[in-house]
């Protein structure tokens, strides 16, 4: 058992999601606070695949997704913060929302959003009450759909929530959980374009056995730092070469911070699990390959096993491991949490880049070395790549630094596009190279 000296960060993360003294909620017209917050995430659309070019906004601030669907928001008000994204795609408007807390001078990653068409979208309302009938402030709601993240909401202060913007049709399990009570639960159908109520009472909590999260793996990415054209491909990738897949507190030392040069995160899932008394996960790291890991962050999303880490650095190891949270972490921590999982170690590799294609209908493929990897694959479009288009060859793993194309001869007219993948760790460790475009 980890102990609450141990997990002060947490603890402090913890405290803004308290019913008594809760963070600000800006979104039902409550003060927010000093701008010194930062917010990482991504834009998801119903199939888990990334969504580029969404626009997302906090407040007055706002950015748009790299083409990995990963968007990093600096100097936000701190509080409980109304996220929304937008995106439009062959005249179609796709949109999705949700909310997270930010604490002052703290990095909040996991502010993943889900969107759909606008016609495709509804609305869940209802009120959350304790035992005794009395209307709660500043509880959590959560929607998971299976769709990749669970929108999140809070009550105001009469005790009413709304999640807008939710996609639909579709069957949502939903949660109403806060710090010191047992969860209420309830499977909702939500119409497009229609309102579905649901009414939650929370009992007190409990101090259930909390066994520790089992199935713990991560996976790193790196990529030319968000927003830059030449990472249109990373989607694809994420989307296509590994199936099935996700594919972004308080700071620990300059690894936190967001990096201008490069995107470099780890991906961490693990088993979930389903109990009333689950108030969410506590996220350890440390750095290298052995010694001690400290507390990161406090996920509250007990719907969703995954975690996004961003602002890594290059070249480096870490480790995890994932904790199990009660419902009364935050008066009783050393009570309310499972033991630490298996430990798992990250490594991240560095930047990798292509050099331009030989002339001809069958191309050498080059690219440069020191970027950690141990093997690559190529994979070659004859079209702009997004999610919904398949590269046109694939090459097979290789080990040097080039390869010679062996699929159809190319049409010398038209523009084609390559991107190199590089591998280590067997695939646990991933780089990928910019997107060149040429014409053979």
């Amino acid at each position: 058992m980890i102990r609450s000296s141990a997990l002060s960060p947490l603890v402090l993360a913890g405290c803004a999601l308290a019913l008594a003294g809760c963070t600000a909620v800006d979104s039902i017209g409550d003060p927010v606070g000093p701008p010194t917050a930062s917010l990482t995430g991504q834009v998801l659309d119903l199939n888990s695949q990334p969504v580029r070019g969404a626009t997302v906004k906090v407040g007055e601030r706002s950015t748009v997704t790299s083409a990995a669907g990963t968007y990093q928001l600096t100097g936000v008000n701190s509080g409980v913060r109304l996220i929304t994204a937008e995106a439009t795609q062959n005249g179609v408007l796709y949109k999705g929302r949700t909310m997270a807390v930010l604490n002052p001078d703290s990095q909040r990653s996991n502010g993943v959003i889900v969107v759909a068409a606008q016609g495709n979208l509804g609305v869940l309302r209802g009120t959350v009450r304790d035992r005794d009938g009395f209307l709660l402030s500043g509880v959590p709601v959560f929607a998971y759909s299976g769709a990749g993240a669970a929108a999140r909401g809070y009550t105001d202060k009469d005790g009413e929530f709304e999640l807008r913007d939710l996609p639909a049709p579709l069957t949502y399990e939903v949660r109403a959980m806060a710090a010191g009570y047992r969860a209420d639960f309830d499977n909702i159908t939500v119409r497009p374009s229609g309102a579905a109520t649901v009414n939650f009472v929370l009992s007190n909590g409990g101090f259930p056995s909390l066994p520790a999260p089992t199935g713990l793996g991560v996976v790193t990415w790196v990529s030319v730092y968000p927003g830059r054209a030449d990472r249109s491909g990373i989607d694809w990738a994420k989307a296509r070469a590994f199936p099935g897949e996700r594919a972004s507190t308080i700071p620990l030392a300059s690894s936190r911070a967001l990096r201008s040069d490069l995107a470099i995160e780890a991906n961490l899932t693990w088993d979930e699990v389903r109990f009333s008394d689950h108030y969410g996960w506590g996220i350890y790291r440390g750095t290298g390959t052995s010694g001690a890991v400290n507390g990161l962050e406090l996920n509250v999303d007990m719907l969703s096993a995954y975690f996004q880490d961003l602002g890594l650095n290059p070249f480096s190891f870490y480790r995890y491991g994932v904790t199990t949270l009660g419902s009364n972490f935050d008066q009783f921590p050393a009570a309310s949490e499972s033991p630490l999982s298996a430990l798992v170690t990250a490594e991240t590799l560095g930047r990798l880049d292509t050099l331009a294609p030989t002339a001809g209908s069958f191309p050498t493929f080059r690219w440069t070395a020191g970027s950690g990897a141990d093997e690559y694959v190529v994979f070659l479009f004859d079209r702009f790549p997004t999610v919904n288009v398949d590269a046109l060859w694939t090459s097979s793993r290789v080990t040097g630094l080039s390869t010679n194309y062996t699929g159809p001869a190319l049409d010398r007219t038209r523009t084609h596009y390559v991107m190199v993948l590089g591998l280590a760790n067997g695939t646990d460790s991933r780089t990928l190279s910019d997107l060149r475009s040429f014409t053979p």
